[in-house]
């Protein structure tokens, strides 16, 4: 061995293990940036898809948050694939995808508007907040379900603040004692049964325990890296700074008393401590060291320290996440504009120029205007088959629910009060519920007809009203229901196509205007060019369409 180290010194051969371990960290870190480049693919080709109207089926619809009945979700596309809120929706977490949820359904007061609008504008231009946001949110798998830790920690202590005390001191003692019982193995006789007899002791004390100690792990038994993600993305939230009034109440939760992400990366930190538990070469010493009950108590202590901020962290990070989810609509429309939102002391008021559909892409959309006010509250549009009239009160819907919840819409201009919407655009019978289309569509229409009772005007719209039924019906009917909105002071559009209600519009006066959509036939084919023009419609093109798909009429 001599001759061989004279011949062969041995720090020669630390060389390719030092090599070795160079080459191991950075094929660790090349790893981390291949992961991170394709992160952040992943992030800008979302971006894309939406630019260019390819993120149907890819995020979230939000029709988990979508409650029975509601008043425009459906018929406005606000919730299913392909919808507004499948655009919108950036955010990562369930908090952030209710709050998102709940502004779209929910339509907010004025204040809260322009508080919105103030944080939307403030965010918009931060684009490397929102790709650092997504990038760290994307590496989580399981961020999503959030909401757990704050089920874990609001739930009750499966141990009292006192008897985890004395628990604590009698882990340490027996872990004390049990290293002590360690070492006599090598020194005396009975080393082995004495740390037998300790080893028995700590089995029975864990088997007595085991309930709690099940119940304080039970939610730090998932994957670490997300905990600890969470903790990134708090810490980047954190670290904003705003002149919004809003921004800075959303953050406020988040930085005082403590700071929420150093409180999660201490909990991720404890967490960590179960795995090394499992490692089996740890495994024996941590059993003696009752390193598990340990590790459960400092699980509720933290819990007991911090267990009830948690549930305003999620709540603000959701609160932010929607605010950055409609900042980024902002970011990637430069013909989106802050709808000016008036009070409706003199009544309801909706005046929109060159309104687009945010759901289409620009090349199909032509832009049309409206205003809606107390001195002209109805608008009754008339039109042939397919000639755009349910697409035009899409527009003006899915641009007001835009406005209500903080957004910009897409217009050269809003001007509008704070409105509730009603409309009846997609109704639907069911078979399970035996009700077929008509009863669908009365029913819907009562409700309707009820939230022009309450405190914020009603913004409705309703499409193809009562065509299920015969035309004298359908005349007495329709008069009957816009009577009733007008007299609460709702303002709205009525579609048909219908000749004899389009002239109804004629015999209220000055608070009913006609206009239409209309076509033209060029070498055969129907030609629509979308622009609203006023009056009544003169033709139809039933006849054409039915005979373009081959029927013989």
């Amino acid at each position: 061995m001599a001759w061989l180290a004279s011949w062969f010194p041995l720090w020669v051969a630390l060389v390719p293990l030092v090599f070795f371990a160079v080459l191991v960290v950075r094929h660790d870190r090349n790893i981390a940036d291949i992961t991170q480049a394709k992160l952040a693919r992943d992030h800008y080709d979302a971006g894309i898809a939406r630019l260019e109207h390819r993120f149907a089926g890819q995020g979230q619809n939000g029709l988990a948050f979508l409650p029975p009945a509601h008043p425009y979700a459906l018929d406005l596309d606000i919730m299913g694939e392909g919808s507004l809120f499948e655009l919108l929706c950036t955010a990562r977490t369930s908090s952030g995808e209710r709050c998102l949820a709940e502004w779209l359904l929910n339509p907010a007061g004025r204040d809260e508007i322009l508080a919105r609008q103030a944080a939307v504008t403030d965010l918009k231009d931060r684009v490397n907040l929102r790709e650092q946001m997504d990038l760290r949110a994307r590496a989580m798998r399981s961020l999503g379900d959030a909401s757990r830790l704050n089920e874990w920690a609001s739930g009750d202590e499966a141990i009292s603040a006192a008897v985890q005390r004395r628990l604590r001191v009698l882990f340490v003692a027996m872990g004390l004692f049990a290293m002590g019982a360690l070492v006599s193995v090598f020194f005396w006789n009975y080393g082995l049964a004495l740390l037998l007899g300790v080893g028995i002791v700590e089995w029975l004390i864990g088997r007595w325990l085991k309930k709690p100690i099940d119940v304080l792990t039970a939610a730090m038994e998932g994957p670490r890296s997300e905990m600890k993600a969470l903790a990134e993305v708090l810490a980047l939230v954190e670290s904003e700074e705003s002149n919004a009034p809003l921004l800075e109440d959303v953050l406020a939760p988040l930085r005082v008393p403590v700071r929420a992400s150093a409180a999660l990366s201490s909990l991720a930190r404890i967490a960590n401590w179960l795995d090394q538990y499992r490692n089996q070469l740890f495994m024996p010493l941590g059993f003696l060291l009752m390193w598990r009950p340990q590790v459960a108590l400092s699980i509720a202590a933290w819990k007991r320290q911090h267990g009830e901020q948690v549930g305003a962290w999620l709540e603000s990070l959701g609160r932010f996440e929607a605010l950055l989810a409609l900042a980024t609509f902002a970011f990637e429309n430069e013909d989106a504009r802050n709808p000016e939102v008036v009070t409706a002391e003199k009544g309801p008021l909706f005046e929109g120029s060159e309104l687009i559909h945010p759901l289409m892409p620009r090349s199909e959309c032509v832009p049309n205007s409206v205003t809606l006010t107390p001195q002209n509250q109805l608008w009754v549009v008339s039109g042939s088959n397919m000639s755009g009239k349910s697409t035009f009160l899409r527009v003006i819907g899915i641009n007001a629910v835009l406005a209500m919840a903080g957004a910009p819409v897409l217009a050269t201009a809003l001007r509008m009060s704070c409105v509730a919407v009603g409309a009846t655009i997609r109704v639907l019978d069911s078979l399970q519920e035996g009700k077929s289309r008509f009863y669908a569509e009365i029913s819907a229409l009562k409700d309707v007809v009820s939230l022009a009772s309450a405190e914020v005007p009603l913004l409705f719209l309703l499409d193809e009203i009562f065509h299920g039924t015969n035309s004298h019906d359908r005349r007495i009917g329709a008069e009957a229901i816009v009577a009733q909105l007008l007299a609460k002071g709702a303002i709205g559009l009525l579609t048909t196509h219908d000749l004899a209600l389009a002239r109804a519009a004629d015999d209220m006066g000055p608070v009913a205007r006609n206009v239409h959509f209309e076509d033209s036939v060029q070498d055969g084919e129907l030609i629509f060019d979308y622009r609203l023009k006023n009056g009544v419609v003169s033709k139809s093109n039933a006849l054409l369409l039915m005979r373009k798909v081959g029927l013989d009429v």
